[in-house]
């Protein structure tokens, strides 16, 4: 059981709440400020955002930033699996070529190197690097050059 769990017990049974309350984090570089937020379970995503998102064009992501989903609207439920909502602004990521500085091997926690998969698509070896891939994409978060490296990763599995 968790630290949320735990709360929504007490408040339900010493509180006589009839809908727990549940905390979460809502980040991101679309907000005036990330805060720890306070809420009802079954309050509508849009209620939360209204004041708070600072540009029109903004992605929210749930979960975390590397493995968060995408959630395509803002007419989402938050119920108690909701941990942190990052609203990030769209902005424009134009790749250019590698550098072969190494960041995305370096950073790789499975020891792979997706710079091998992006020259080598169809070789043996990079078949058995996807099959290894846990899909994390701390590759394409690291690369300086703005590849979607994590997209190479994927593909084939």
């Amino acid at each position: 059981m968790n630290v949320q769990s735990v709360l929504a017990v007490y408040y339900a049974f010493n509180q006589n709440c009839e809908n727990a309350v549940h905390y979460f984090t809502l980040a991101g570089n679309a907000l005036e400020n990330s805060a720890v937020i306070k809420t009802k379970w079954g309050v509508n995503l849009q209620e939360l955002l209204n004041n708070l998102v600072s540009v029109q064009d903004y992605t929210i992501i749930m979960g975390g930033l590397l493995k968060g989903r995408v959630i395509p609207s803002t007419d989402y439920i938050i119920d108690k699996s909701v941990s942190a909502i990052f609203v990030m602004k769209n902005e424009e990521n134009v790749a250019s070529a590698c550098i072969n500085c190494g960041a995305c091997v370096l950073n790789c926690p499975g020891k792979l190197n997706p710079k091998y998969v992006l020259d080598n698509p169809t070789k043996k070896m990079a078949k058995n690097q996807k099959s290894k891939c846990m899909g994390c994409n701390v590759c394409s978060y690291v690369c300086p050059a703005k590849i979607n490296l994590s997209k190479y990763m994927k593909e084939g599995n």
